[in-house]
């Protein structure tokens, strides 16, 4: 595991199109002159380590950028509202870290910006403003206060909310999304009925409602089950599955293979004794008559 901080160095690379450190324990702040060079990188992966302090205004000038995951560091401050530059960036991954302040409306009218993840963070002002602009996006995992106009999000595919503070009703206009596949409200604080218009969601298959305050309602589709399994339960289910697999296999191969390497030990015990005694056919039964 790689420790210590990012060298300021690294910023002479210049031909660099992709920096992966994720998960080590690499500490400290993102060196300040990390853009200033490195404009044609694609790929930029700090996830899973210690980094602290907020993100260098000098990414704004890394007009290359595809991806950038940052998710599970230490990060601070305000979420980046110079960024418009990025016209490229097609996936963010801010989430578990100590951002506040509310979502940029730079960052939601990035013209190829198609995932935004920004959970578990401190984000706190009214969002709503701010999503108005993201109608482009396919996949929003969000903290904060779930507000009216996310229904709005008509091209999202996968809606991720769980494990937040989230409160009141799921919003009546969720219908609005009709292209969404996905969506996990779990683990929140939401009430009151399963909003019937969600039955209009003709490309929904997977609907996690699971740990909220939520009672019954009218809403009797049997596709949309709220697949509220618990973690430790679905690891136990998925270890059982492979071990059962894996032992079916065993015992079948060791069926199959055994019953060959039989035939083959019965051949060559014969053609040894072929060998040995100069006699090659069916020995004579016990009590039949010798030649």
């Amino acid at each position: 595991m790689i420790n210590g901080v990012i060298p300021e160095s690294i910023g002479k690379l210049t031909n660099l199109k992709g920096i992966s450190l994720k998960n080590n324990a690499i500490s400290g702040p993102i060196p300040s002159n990390i853009g200033h060079e490195l404009t044609e990188m694609a790929g930029l992966d700090h996830c899973g380590n210690i980094l602290n302090s907020s993100t260098p205004p000098s990414m704004a000038e890394m007009k290359g950028l595809i991806i950038v995951d940052l998710s599970s560091n230490y990060l601070s401050g305000a979420i980046p509202s110079k960024w418009q530059s990025l016209k490229l960036l097609e996936y963010m991954d801010l989430s578990n870290n100590s951002f506040s302040g509310g979502i940029p409306s730079s960052i939601c009218s990035l013209p190829s910006l198609e995932w935004l993840k920004l959970g578990y963070n401190n984000l706190s002002e009214d969002l709503s403003l701010s999503l108005q602009d993201c109608t482009g996006l396919s996949y929003l995992d969000l903290g904060g206060e779930i507000p009216e106009e996310i229904t709005n999000l008509s091209v999202l595919g996968s809606l991720n909310l769980s494990w937040n503070q989230l409160s009141g009703k799921i919003p009546e206009k969720i219908n609005n999304l009709q292209k969404l596949e996905s969506l996990d409200l779990s683990r929140n604080h939401f009430s009151g009925p399963i909003p019937p218009s969600m039955s209009s969601l003709a490309l929904l298959n997977h609907l996690r409602l699971s740990y909220n305050n939520r009672c019954s309602s009218g809403l009797k589709d049997p596709q949309y089950k709220d697949e509220g399994v618990d973690d430790e339960d679905r690891l136990s289910e998925m270890l059982w599955f492979y071990v059962s697999t894996a032992l079916g296999f065993i015992v079948g191969y060791w069926v199959v293979c055994g019953t060959r390497l039989f035939s083959v030990c019965r051949r060559n015990a014969r053609q040894a004794l072929c060998g040995r005694c100069g006699f090659c056919g069916w020995l004579p039964k016990e009590g039949s008559a010798g030649v």
